[in-house]
Formats: C-alpha cells, sequence, structure tokens
C-alpha cells in the first residue's frame, strides 16, 4: 500500500484511493485501493475500487498506475445519467504487454498512458472508459519518454471553466500540462523543468493556487 490517489470529498464522506496489490504485500499487480471517512481520523476499508486488467490465464495487461480523482458536478464528461454525478479519476496506464485497445490505438509494453474511469455509485464501482487512453503518448519532443510518463494530477480551474492536468516525465525532471472542456480530449500546453531537486525520478505532483501578499514599506 503506497501513493494516496484521488483524495476526494463527496456527499459527506473524504474517499481515499491509494496504489495497492491485492494479491501480495510487495510492488505488483497495481490496483486502487479504497477507503472512506467521515472525520479523517476513522476509515472504513472498502473493496478494491478500480482493479489491474489481466488475461483469462491471470496475465496482467495494464496495471493501474498514481493518479487523481474529481467530483465532476457540471457532467462535462457526459458519463452522468439524469441526476448522477460522476467521479471520474484519472490515472497511468501502465501497459505491461504488446497490445492493440479496443479503440484500435495499438500500444507498446512499457508504454504509460493518462487513462481515466468513472464511478455512478459515489465511489464504490468504477467503469474504464471505452476511448482509453485519453493521452496515450508524451509531447513530441519527448515521445522517447513514453516508459516514464504518470501520476496526472487534474483540477478543474473555474477562471478558464476547464480542466488543467499536471503529469510528469519523471526521469528527465520535467512536468508538462494539459487542458481539456471534458476529461477525454486533451490539449498540450506547456511544460516546466528541469529545476531544483533533479536526482532519482519526479513523482506525484501537485499544483495549486496560493495568494501572494503585496507588502508595503518596511515600518
Amino acid at each position: 500500500m503506497n501513493d494516496p490517489d484521488g483524495l476526494l470529498y463527496d456527499k459527506g464522506s473524504f474517499n481515499l484511493f491509494y496504489q495497492y496489490n491485492p494479491l501480495g504485500n510487495v510492488a505488483a499487480n497495481q490496483s486502487w485501493g479504497h477507503a472512506t471517512s467521515r472525520d479523517l481520523l476513522s476509515w472504513q476499508d472498502l473493496p478494491l475500487a478500480i482493479p489491474y486488467i489481466k488475461l483469462p490465464d491471470g496475465t496482467p495487461t495494464d496495471l493501474i498506475f498514481s493518479g487523481s480523482a474529481v467530483r465532476d458536478a457540471g457532467d462535462t464528461s457526459g458519463f452522468g445519467h439524469g441526476w448522477r454525478v460522476p467521479l471520474v479519476a484519472i490515472y497511468a496506464d501502465n501497459y505491461t504487454v504488446d497490445q492493440v485497445l479496443p479503440n484500435r490505438v495499438s500500444i507498446k509494453a512499457g508504454t504509460q498512458a493518462q487513462s481515466i474511469a468513472y464511478s455512478l455509485d459515489n465511489g464504490p464501482t468504477w467503469t474504464h472508459y471505452t476511448g482509453n487512453p485519453v493521452i496515450a503518448a508524451p509531447p513530441p519532443p519527448y515521445a522517447d519518454q513514453y516508459t516514464a510518463f504518470h501520476d496526472p494530477k487534474v483540477f478543474w480551474y473555474e477562471p478558464r471553466h476547464k480542466w488543467i492536468m499536471v503529469a510528469l516525465l519523471s526521469n528527465i525532471h520535467k512536468a508538462v500540462f494539459y487542458s481539456s472542456p471534458g476529461l477525454k480530449q486533451w490539449t498540450y500546453l506547456s511544460e516546466f523543468g528541469p529545476v531544483n531537486a533533479q536526482f532519482g525520478a519526479w513523482e506525484c505532483p501537485d499544483l495549486f493556487p496560493l495568494r501572494v501578499d503585496e507588502f508595503g514599506p518596511e515600518k
């Protein structure tokens, strides 16, 4: 168990998703575990939220790596039905074998791409989007980084009425930014880095506004 993912408040409960191996106590079979809390102190374990995808013989084909989750209050994604507000998880999809996806996208083994899943029951059950991955490869200048493209953090940016994603090209210490009107189609915006800590791999980014205080002359 590691990497808390998709920290989300919805209908009176805090949702905590996390990297989880349902078959052992070492890193493998990456899936999203799930727990909820009313007060952030006491937590209730729930069944596996987003399990890894496997072949009938048990061979993993898609591992569900870290990411984030949002409450799509305006149903910009179109996943909602009637009064149901969709929760949408955005995660790094780690493809372990060469494969052709249902949407006819060809994927090489080792590829990391950004995918989504949605829940219409406030978190217990999730459905993979049939158009995954929603971002199949890094920006063209960094196409060779396809095996280290992960950890999408997504949030709604109200001033521009769109979703923003920051993801990582971890081995070259670079963050890349995208925008989307509805979580399915993404447009590349810009990049950041490398700066500051440039050892190891960059992991699990966050992005949020901070107020800048304006200070007058010293008194």
